[in-house]
């Protein structure tokens, strides 16, 4: 009975507050999520520091609004909200805390607080997202599922480079001599080489002629003269301005 008289004193207390100089409206003020949410306006707005409970402070905006959204919970869920001379005192709603044992809990009921400046019976206004919590921390792995089944096959791809070439590979073993083949063809019999010399004891000039079924295939001269030659013959000049005895050679191949 007591600990209801002191809630049922403290909301009549939030409700009358005010001062002179403006007033701490409090808009909602509960428990939520293991936090305590209390939003409200300064009258007239301004911004201005705003204190809970003499151990929280957050700021005001130049609308006057205000907001904590912090892990604490109230023993005699009434918070006390101070802001330069003013001051008043708010009922936390859903503040009641579970007593332990079947006695405790028949002796002292817990009441259910609803969210303050609200009439009894009805739900107060939704606040504002708070801000995201901490990530957890990482569940541990599933398990693995089934294998799925092979896609098809994808296109070919360009070929790759031409690899380097291999050593030599050792050497098979030798077969059995095959049978001989068919006797060839006589080959044409290689033509005969004949030497016909002409010794010419004067005269600037000296010739040495194959004979009629050949043709001379070369020739030389002796004593440095020039030769020359035609398909018969090679032909000896002298250069002096004496002429000296020359020999002609003919090399002569038969026809």
């Amino acid at each position: 009975m007591a600990r209801r008289s002191i809630l049922i004193v403290a909301f009549c207390l939030m409700s009358s507050a005010s001062h002179a100089a403006g007033d701490i409206a409090v808009d909602m003020a509960m428990i939520s999520n293991g936090d305590l949410r209390v939003f409200g306006t300064l009258a007239p707005p301004r911004a201005a520091s705003v204190v809970l409970d003499d151990k929280f402070d957050t700021r005001a905006d130049q609308d006057g609004r205000f907001a904590f959204r912090i892990p604490y919970h109230p023993e005699t869920c009434v918070v006390t909200l101070r802001s330069e001379s003013l001051s008043r005192q708010a009922v936390v709603g859903y503040c009641a805390r579970p007593v332990a044992g079947k006695q405790a809990a028949a002796a002292h009921p817990a009441p259910v607080m609803l969210a303050a400046n609200t009439p009894k019976g009805e739900v107060g206004p939704r606040g504002p997202q708070g801000a995201a919590g901490q990530q957890g921390p990482e569940g541990p792995q599933g398990e693995r599922g089934a294998k799925g089944d092979p896609g098809p096959a994808g296109p070919a791809g360009p070929p790759g480079p031409a690899g380097q070439v291999g050593a030599k590979g050792p050497a098979g073993e030798r077969g059995e001599r095959g049978p001989a083949g068919p006797e060839g063809k006589a080959g044409v019999a290689a033509a005969a080489l004949r030497v016909q010399v002409e010794e010419c004891t004067a005269g600037g000039r000296c010739v040495a002629t194959c004979a009629s079924e050949e043709f001379a295939v070369n020739g030389t001269c002796s004593g440095g003269e020039r030769p020359a030659m035609d398909e018969n013959s090679i032909y000896c000049f002298a250069l002096g301005a004496s002429p000296t005895a020359m020999k002609a050679r003919a090399i002569c191949a038969r026809r």
